[in-house]
């Protein structure tokens, strides 16, 4: 959470995406960000469609800065000028991770994509990088 602080203050962005691999994972990192003073909101699986197209309203609206996100509930999701995107968790899937960091830098326009890797994950992302590397598309 430090380090996703830290380069939140540091590039400064308007409108981010922030993914993470479970229901609980977004449920934590969302109350933490708000406890910070963060403009933040969660959405996943577990929420109501209404509480769903709330926050993604919020978030559309730049009244949110931080939609705290998992892949499925992520889905469809076209928000223009998301600056950044950040892999608090890294994903199971090479195509989730492509799929998340598309999400900035569209029309043209630059972005940033973060990915928070720690332990074993590092593993997965030499994995995807690997994939990457050789342009090969899963």
């Amino acid at each position: 959470m430090d380090t996703l602080c830290r380069i939140i203050d540091t590039y400064d962005p308007k409108l981010a995406l922030i993914f993470c691999n479970t229901k609980r994972k977004v449920d934590e990192v969302t109350s933490q960000l708000q406890a910070r003073g963060y403009a933040a909101e969660g959405i996943h699986g577990d929420l109501s469609q209404s509480q769903r197209d709330r926050a993604m309203g919020k978030f559309r609206k730049g009244i949110t800065e931080f939609l705290v996100a998992t892949d499925v509930a992520a889905r469809g999701i076209d928000v223009e000028n998301v600056e950044a995107v950040f892999n608090y968790d890294i994903p199971q899937d090479e195509e989730y991770y492509v799929h998340r960091i598309g999400r900035t830098g569209r029309a043209g326009k630059s972005g940033y994509a973060f990915s928070l890797v720690g332990g074993r994950d590092i593993y997965k992302i030499r994995d995807i990088q690997k994939i990457r590397a050789h342009g090969n598309k899963t």
